[in-house]
């Protein structure tokens, strides 16, 4: 499993990378790339400020109104800024977390739909844990 380095300090926050026809793509950073212009763009900004926050002090720093579990059996949190969500999780070692996806939140309760697909994600890793690639590479994020 490949994983892309979107922050690193006292946390390393990572994002999945899924190959498509041959392609490597990370999910989560081209969801916010789509959702930068328009009405989710202060929302994208506040999500970049969320990862950093993370990446130097942890979940301690965030309330729960900017991240919280959505499947607390399975450890599966979210991230919130406005109407985005972004799943991840903890793999268990060396202060990394792994986010899934991102998505737009439609209702009052978690998409079992989106929380499947982190789940789904969470057990790849598991999975194939002793091959892990984490790819250092520097986002633009639109700045």
């Amino acid at each position: 499993m490949k994983l892309l380095s979107l922050e690193k300090h006292n946390y390393h926050v990572t994002a999945v990378i899924e190959t498509k026809a041959g392609e490597d793509f990370c999910p989560l950073t081209e969801f916010l790339s789509d959702k930068e212009n328009g009405q989710y763009s202060g929302s994208v900004d506040g999500f970049y400020s969320l990862i950093e926050l993370f990446a130097a002090s942890g979940r301690e720093a965030l309330n729960d109104k900017q991240c919280h579990y959505i499947h607390k059996k399975e450890k599966i949190w979210e991230f919130i800024k406005g109407d985005l969500r972004v799943c991840w999780f903890y793999p268990g070692k060396d202060k990394i977390i792994i986010c899934s996806h991102g998505f737009v939140k439609q209702g009052q309760k978690a998409d079992k739909k989106e929380v499947n697909k982190a789940l789904k994600i969470k057990k790849a890793f598991e999975a194939q844990k002793d091959n892990i690639e984490i790819i250092e590479e520097d986002q633009d994020n639109g700045d």
